[in-house]
């Protein structure tokens, strides 16, 4: 079953890799750190946040690099 992200503070590493994992776009390696650029102007019922992923040195395929996150 799948879990939706709620909180922008949700996005972690290991929780970033298991839904890369389950949507089958990592099929090796790992998210082991991300950069996050908020969205500063106010929405009126989301937040957006810009995520950088970086990925273990054991990484294969295409992987995104960016990814945008809406909450």
């Amino acid at each position: 079953m799948r879990t939706m992200i709620t909180k922008v503070q949700e996005a972690t590493p290991s929780r970033l890799t298991a839904v890369l994992r389950q949507e089958r776009i990592l099929q090796s390696g790992k998210v082991i750190g991300i950069n996050q650029m908020h969205y500063d102007e106010p929405l009126f019922a989301s937040e957006i946040s810009y995520l950088s992923l970086i990925y273990s040195k054991d990484t294969r395929g295409l992987v995104p690099n960016k990814i945008v996150l809406k909450v």
